[in-house]
């Protein structure tokens, strides 16, 4: 008989654990941040910049030691990309690649969420790092990526998250300053007990500090309905006010993909916080492309080179300021709206090199 009732407990415990697992499933592991760093800056040294703001992007994608399980295609990702421009430019942000690079390293390619890659970061552009599995999962399971803090300098993401699930917008949106849509609640394992009320009246103390996202509970309430709207009324899928939540179940920064949902929109609100974040964050706004750029009179024959403009970039001997070559394992790239290659440029990397004229779709 004793034998039974531990039979029947342990199942108990077991069904508790799948229910409660569904009901906090993650899938970035970027960490909540105790507070808002907007909030820090005084009025009058708040920064507003005007136009586009492009942002420098250095991709590295990992492989095992031997080169092997390759985390991802140059053309994938150069897609993806493409593709979050057309997000990021409504809220007049973009980014633009001055480099991508293939790393061979099995522990970096295969790491543990959350794992420290400061030490991987490329000066003088915001860093994509890009692996096969994290937490040894390679399928649509588990953790897809992460910004070690909001803001930050870096991200990981892996291949998987790629396409439908938008992980690379999601943990950018964390990396330019944007919380989860549920920050605050129970499923916020850093930063819970400041739930953000249905009607919104706490939503710049509370919840992700954004207004215009609707408080989100990220809870089915244990109700089996399926589908992206929000139809539920239980007790539970209330506020402190008992009103019911009506979350915003699209949102790029929420996890209702993890329950079938396409990411698809972010609000004005939030694309507002991220440009005040590049605008006031020292280290994001040195990453910043300026408007045009001449570049001359150098032979530059090994490192890495990371150029980029909004507009126009002009390279080679410009006014007669000097010849501009590009040789030897010089890892280089120019990237901007429109290049143009004038005489006295001269491209002869060595076998190790490689020189990549990169157009971006940058207004």
């Amino acid at each position: 008989m004793q034998k039974k009732y531990w039979l029947i407990l342990f199942l108990l415990c077991f069904s508790f654990s799948k229910i409660n697992a569904q009901l906090h499933r993650k899938d970035c592991a970027t960490p909540s941040s105790p507070r808002d760093k907007l909030k820090d800056i005084t009025p009058a040294d708040f920064k507003v910049l005007a136009g586009t703001r492009v942002i420098k992007l250095y991709v590295v994608i990992y492989a095992n030691d031997d080169g092997g399980s390759v985390a991802i295609d140059e053309e994938t990702l150069k897609a993806e990309i493409a593709f979050s421009n057309t997000i990021y430019n409504i809220g007049d942000v973009c980014f633009s690649i001055v480099g991508i690079e293939q790393r061979n390293n099995t522990a970096f390619n295969n790491p543990d969420a959350g794992d420290d890659y400061a030490v991987q970061v490329t000066s003088g552009a915001f860093t994509v790092f890009v692996v096969r599995s994290i937490d040894g999962h390679t399928d649509d399971h588990g953790i897809f990526g992460w910004s070690p803090g909001v803001p930050a300098r870096w991200m990981v993401t892996r291949s998987a998250g790629f396409g439908t699930r938008r992980t690379f917008i999601h943990e950018m949106g964390h990396a330019l300053g944007l919380e989860h849509t549920f920050k605050g609640t129970g499923h916020d394992a850093d930063n819970p007990g400041c739930d953000e009320l249905a009607n919104g009246n706490n939503g710049l103390t509370c919840g992700d500090y954004v207004t215009d996202t609707p408080a989100d509970p990220y809870e089915r309430c244990g109700t089996n309905v399926s589908g992206c709207n929000f139809p539920y009324t239980a007790p539970s899928c209330k506020d402190a006010n008992s009103s019911s939540y009506n979350p915003q179940m699209n949102n790029f920064m929420s996890y209702w993909t993890n329950y079938g949902c396409d990411r698809t929109i972010f609000t004005s609100g939030q694309y507002s916080r991220i440009r005040s974040t590049i605008d006031n964050n020292s280290t994001i706004s040195s990453f910043l492309a300026p408007d045009n750029l001449d570049i001359s009179n150098s032979t530059i024959s090994s490192g890495i080179v990371k150029q980029a403009a909004k507009n126009v970039m002009n390279i080679g001997n410009i006014g007669s300021a000097g010849n501009y070559t590009v040789n030897g394992s010089t890892q280089a790239a120019y990237s901007a709206e429109e290049i143009v290659l004038k005489p006295g440029f001269t491209a002869d990397p060595g076998s190790a090199g490689i020189v990549r004229i990169l157009p971006s779709n940058c207004q």
